[in-house]
């Protein structure tokens, strides 16, 4: 049996993977049977003071959680990939730079401001550098298979600073060989087995973001992708249990 856990706000994308969905009542040790696959930022399955696992799982909690922590997993993603510069907690934005500014836990765009230092970081946000490009990349990834599509509006969009986490996508017919690479090495020093990197085209080099341990599944194609993807890694990773 194959179960996922996901958050509130992804349930409904994470329903067409046409898996079970896991029983919020239920401990992890009643899934000792079941491959689970975390879909998300969900924190079950760990106590206060000692942590807990699922037996078989897809994207453990330990790369969740270390996902959910932006500017953390920024400072890794930088050792492998090209990311934008970053100032965390307590230092200081130079004057006269352009730069987004958000809480180091976030989803969905929320929270997004695009502001001038000088100024110094708050405690629970951080600051990168604004990449001024009109080409952002959604790369979904699962195991070493990728797929990519560039943001588009869905309607006209007028904001100076755009938001692109609501916007569309022009699919790709093959993602470029060094994103695809690029990206395998970004989720691997995560630790994610699956999820989505979302990219800005920059200066002719890609320059990695953030990662999603839950990327929405709100078009077939993303579906199928997925869905072709479990196959093979369910069955690769659980061979008894697929």
């Amino acid at each position: 049996m194959v179960t996922v856990y996901t958050i509130e706000d992804e349930y409904e994308s994470a329903c067409r993977l046409r898996y079970k969905m896991l029983d919020e009542l239920s401990t992890p040790e009643t899934y000792n049977n079941d491959i689970v696959i975390r879909w998300g930022n969900s924190r079950r399955g760990y106590t206060k003071d000692i942590p807990t696992e699922f037996k078989n799982v897809i994207n453990p909690y330990n790369t969740i959680s270390l996902n959910c922590k932006k500017a953390e997993a920024l400072s890794k993603l930088s050792k492998v990939v090209h990311t934008p510069r970053m100032w965390k907690t307590g230092e200081e934005v130079p004057a006269g730079l352009k730069v987004v500014y958000r809480p180091t836990e976030h989803s969905g765009g929320y929270g997004f401001n695009v502001m001038s230092g000088p100024f110094v970081v708050e405690q629970g946000c951080y600051a990168t550098q604004w990449l001024a490009s009109d080409r952002e990349i959604r790369v979904w990834f699962i195991d070493d298979r990728t797929m990519c599509g560039k943001r588009v509006p869905l309607r006209e969009d007028i904001q100076e600073y755009k938001c692109r986490s609501m916007w569309g996508y022009s699919f790709f017919k093959k993602v470029p060989a060094i994103l695809h690479l690029a990206t395998l090495e970004a989720a691997k020093a995560i630790g994610l087995q699956v999820g989505a990197a979302d990219v800005i085209w920059y200066d002719s080099k890609y320059y990695f973001l953030e990662l999603n341990s839950a990327p929405t599944i709100d078009k077939q194609v993303i579906e199928d992708f997925y869905r072709n993807g479990f196959k093979v890694l369910l069955k690769k990773k659980f061979p008894s249990l697929v």
